[in-house]
């Protein structure tokens, strides 16, 4: 197909608007060409499951071949991507409580006959002394167990109620179904096609609707009881759906290798991270699967601890695809290992032991992984060899299977070293990713699942250790790398399975990048006061990593004793990367704002006044002090001159976009040490910051050629403007004020009229700082209080209020939405009524007409006997009235009631005719009986039709032709 996106994923198309009943059940081309999904009476809401389900039907008898293929799997994606909008703004009851109310009524009593039959106290005590070898009785009695999911039925695919008696539960349960018709059945590889566009578009749909039902449960609401009805609708297909994901990635698994070349395939049955893939077919197929599969883990939690063989095949399959060289499969991947303890197990550990097992592992795995490709020094030497010994008492076997064979594949099957190199990256970036979403305890969610870990422990000195091996990773490859003969560079570093080329070049400060992800993540979820006994260690990582990052002359001016250390050595190039510059900058910024001021009794010692920028960088004595020193002098560096930026200075590269980016990131850094350290900080590191901002608000405002080029970029200005504005309302360490109000005042003004938004609001955010200060204020003479309430604050009334009358015009509309709801039902009660009586009066109409038409009979045959025989007049006509009268009264029975008077004037009629002598009188006297019929069939329509003109003047407007009905459309 040609469109194969999601166009509600973003959330910018809501569901379409509600279709009248009046419209056909086909489908309908709009004037973009585009299909919209067939809908009937919006108001029944059973419509759109079996509407669903009926397509997938056709699709799976249909060939690509077919005339109509296109027509309905267009229909189809086109509902699919309604339903996804519509359940994740209104969920799968879509706010029905009373539906709900029944639901969790029919679950309870399936529940409470289960008991019964063997789920109470006594089967309980039976299913706990039998053997687990006795599966069949297991998962028989597991389906009565409250703590376990209830899957009633699954048979190819499909999942049933266990009772048909409410249809309304079916109609919701048949939505899991055709996710399950979608969704392969068997992992069963060698039955396996290829997967089709449509195919892994269709499954991309059907996951995305079921995520989207499994968030929307998670959303908290008002009531509860729809959320419990649909996680009960969702748990009975729970188990199925993980299932048939699982062999949904193994199936995609399968194609990828299959695409693969020959050279690479033999690699891909051990490690995915050499397997070729495409885009949409393989990647977005499993990124939504597996987003899934962490939706419901996290969803279900400890309910499905008995389901072993599910969990342990879904953590073989994600430490599969944590190697697969793609960034997003990779992350889902990690948050779906993440989720994976929150399920609990089945030798009696709780969630809290699982993941304290789960997060030593991955740091050992990080360190073992380092330690065997490339063991720079002799403490990851050490390292590799007490992770050795480490695993062999893990608790992790899956963890510890994957990594010892993974390494076995690189050291055995792998000779090209750009092929090891490509796996020791994805896997290091994986374990990563993976320490990350462990300690945000998020599958899909962040903090969604912080309440089930109680008992959660983290190793601060093997974090620590991990991240200081992997920041100074570069350093180390860069002296490994000039200790070795030229000659010998391109062999393997000795007990490693790469060379020192290509570490030095490749791979060494991507890392160290890592490194630093570690200590970031550690930092904001462990929190300050867990890590201040670890502070002064994680500020030194920070110093050196940073000192370590900065070019030559910075460290020249800053730190002459560590760049002494370097002179008479041969030239190094890993510290000039913008990029790693610029995170270590913010890795410390972060640091700052959790630990605060680290100079302590040391700042005392120092003398209050600098006369020189030299005395003032001397006076620095703490690792905090010293980095702050550093990210001054890699601000001044980028923002002195325009040599930077047009002769490569020092050899440093990056973009200019990177060094915007370093800008930022270094006047964020030095704004967060002002707010955080405040009066602690020194007075000459005060007075080196203050120096800083005066040089780039003096030259922000500079034009022509003396301008500085990259001080033109708003972040740029944004940026100073900000560090300014801290500068300005922190106060100095004896209580003075700042002088930069004046410069920053002129300065702001010239930039309150900038052409960029951002740039242009912060001005005046200055200019109003400034003139809060300058101007002296007037101690108040009468002190004005508003009328507020004793058990309020004045700032909370007026938003309680607001919130207040929001929440009513909400009820508002909900209560005239149900009254317009009900006014519909009630006119198309009317219109139903109606055509039952224009049907009731078309049959009267055609008795009638027999009935004239028998009598019109019976007169001929009369005058008929008239003229043949005039003698015997009497006879005749006592013998036709004998005749007539029988047959009237028949007729009298099957008209109806207000036809009588008509019948009775139609006997009484032929029995005067049969009285006269005169035959023609006789005719006179039909004639005025069939006027008399006519007259009386007008009086009733007449009435009908006022009574129908009457009911619509009834009505509202809205439903007269109105300016909002649909009744024209419907014509």
């Amino acid at each position: 197909m040609e469109r194969q996106l999601f166009l509600t994923a973003s959330g910018l198309i809501p569901p379409f608007p509600v279709v009248d009943s009046g419209k056909s059940n086909h489908t309908e081309k709009n004037t973009d060409g585009l299909i919209e999904p067939a809908t009937s009476d919006t108001a029944d809401k059973k419509n759109y499951p079996s509407r669903l389900l009926s397509l997938i039907r056709l699709l799976e008898k249909k060939e690509r071949d077919d005339e109509d293929y296109e027509v309905t799997i267009q229909e189809t994606v086109d509902l699919l991507n309604h339903l996804i909008a519509l359940y994740s703004r209104h969920g799968l009851l879509r706010g029905d409580s009373e539906k709900a109310e029944r639901i969790l009524s029919m679950v309870n009593s399936s529940t409470s006959r289960g008991g019964v039959g063997g789920g109470g106290a006594e089967g309980g005590r039976k299913r706990n002394g039998k053997k687990r070898g006795n599966k069949k009785n297991n998962s028989k009695n597991n389906s009565n167990n409250s703590d376990d999911l209830r899957v009633q039925q699954h048979q190819h695919g499909v999942t049933m109620c266990e009772s048909s008696a409410s249809q309304q539960q079916e109609d919701e349960v048949l939505i899991f179904t055709a996710i399950l018709r979608i969704l392969p059945l068997t992992n069963d590889m060698s039955k396996a096609n290829s997967i089709d566009d449509d195919k892994a578009l269709l499954i991309r749909l059907a996951t995305e609707l079921c995520l989207s039902i499994s968030q929307h449960i998670k959303v908290d609401k008002v009531s509860d009881t729809c959320n419990l009805a649909e996680y009960e609708l969702l748990a009975q297909s729970g188990k199925p759906i993980l299932t048939d994901l699982i062999n949904t990635m193994q199936w995609v698994e399968y194609d990828m290798k299959l695409q693969s070349s020959l050279e690479k395939r033999k690699y891909c049955e051990k490690c995915l991270t050499l397997v070729e893939w495409d885009e949409q077919t393989h990647v977005s197929t499993l990124t939504s699967s597996i987003k899934l599969a962490c939706s419901l883990v996290s969803l279900f939690g400890t309910k499905l601890s008995r389901s072993t063989s599910l969990l342990l095949e879904l953590n073989k399959i994600s430490w599969k695809l944590l190697v697969m060289d793609n960034d997003s499969v990779q992350e889902s991947a990690a948050r779906l290992i993440s989720c994976l303890p929150l399920a609990g197990g089945t030798d009696r550990k709780t969630p809290s032991d699982i993941w304290n097992a789960q997060l030593l592992d991955t740091l050992t795995a990080l360190s073992t992984v380092l330690g065997t490709m490339a063991p720079l020094t002799k403490s990851q030497s050490q390292s590799r060899s007490t992770t050795q010994t480490d695993n062999s008492h893990s608790s992790n076997g899956a963890m510890d299977t994957f990594l010892e064979d993974w390494i076995n594949f690189v050291r055995r099957d792998i000779s090209n070293e750009s092929y090891r190199l490509r796996c020791f990256y994805r896997l290091s970036r994986g374990l990563t990713k993976v320490f990350h979403f462990l300690l945000f305890q998020d599958g899909l969610d962040r903090y969604h699942c912080s309440s089930t870990l109680v008992d959660a422990q983290v190793e601060i000195t093997k974090i620590l250790a991990v991240v200081e091996s992997f920041v100074s990773f570069p350093l180390s490859s860069e002296t490994v790398y000039y200790r070795t003969k030229r000659r010998l560079r391109d062999e393997n570093v000795d007990n490693g399975l790469l060379s020192p080329r290509i570490i030095v070049t490749e791979v060494a400060n991507h890392i160290k990048l890592m490194g630093h992800e570690i200590l970031d993540c550690t930092l904001a979820a462990v929190g300050g006061p867990v890590l201040l006994p670890y502070a002064r260690r994680i500020l030194r990582i920070s110093y050196a990593s940073i000192l370590t990052s900065s070019s030559g002359p910075v460290r020249k001016v800053i730190e002459p004793t560590s760049a002494a250390q370097l002179e008479g050595k041969k030239r190094r190039w890993l510290h000039l990367s913008i990029v790693s510059r610029a995170l270590a900058i913010r890795t410390f910024g972060k640091a700052i704002m959790v630990f605060g001021c680290d100079n302590g009794a040391s700042s005392l010692n120092h003398s209050q006044s600098s006369s020189s920028t030299s005395q003032s960088l001397t006076a620095a004595s703490t690792d905090g002090e010293k980095t702050i020193n550093l990210i001054v002098g890699c601000l001044v560096e980028q923002i002195s001159n325009n040599k930077i930026q047009t002769d490569d200075f020092d050899n440093d590269w990056g973009t200019s976009a990177e060094r915007i980016e370093l800008i930022k990131t270094s006047a964020a850094c030095l704004e967060m040490s002002l707010l955080s350290c405040g009066g602690f900080l020194l007075t000459s590191i005060r007075s080196l910051i203050e120096s800083v901002a005066v040089t780039a608000l003096s030259k922000l405002g500079g034009t022509g050629l003396s301008a500085i080029q990259i001080l033109t970029w708003a972040p740029v200005k944004v940026s100073i403007l900000r560090l300014a504005c801290s500068c300005v309302t922190t106060p100095w360490q004896d209580g003075a004020s700042s002088s930069l109000v004046d410069l920053l005042a002129v300065t702001a003004k010239k930039l309150t009229d900038d052409i960029d938004t951002d740039v242009s609001l912060n001005a005046r955010a200055a200019l109003g700082i400034c003139d809060t200060i300058a101007v002296p204020r007037a101690p108040a003479l009468t002190y004005v209080a508003r009328a507020v309430l004793a058990s309020t604050n004045a700032a909370t009334t007026e938003a309680i209020s607001l919130a207040a009358n929001i929440q009513t015009a909400r009820n508002e509309a909900i209560e005239k939405r149900k009254k317009t709801e009900e006014l519909e039902l009630a006119k198309k009660r009317k219109v139903e009524e109606r055509r039952q009586q224009e049907q009731q009066e078309k049959a009267a109409k055609r008795q009638k007409a027999l009935s004239e038409k028998k009598i019109e009979k019976r007169v001929e045959e009369v005058s008929d006997a008239k003229a043949t025989n005039k003698g015997s007049l009497d006879t005749t006509g006592v013998d036709h009235e004998m005749t007539i009268q029988p047959e009237s009264s028949k007729e009298k029975n099957n008209e109806p009631k207000d036809s009588t008077g008509v019948q009775i004037q139609e006997e009484a009629t032929v029995q005067h005719t049969n009285e006269n002598d005169d035959g023609e009188n006789m005719e006179e006297q039909i004639t005025k009986s069939k006027v008399t019929l006519e007259e009386h069939e007008n009086e009733n329509d007449e009435g009908k039709d006022g009574l129908n003109d009457s009911d619509d003047d009834a009505l509202p407007e809205i439903f007269d032709g109105g300016p909002d009905s649909d009744d024209d459309d419907d014509e």
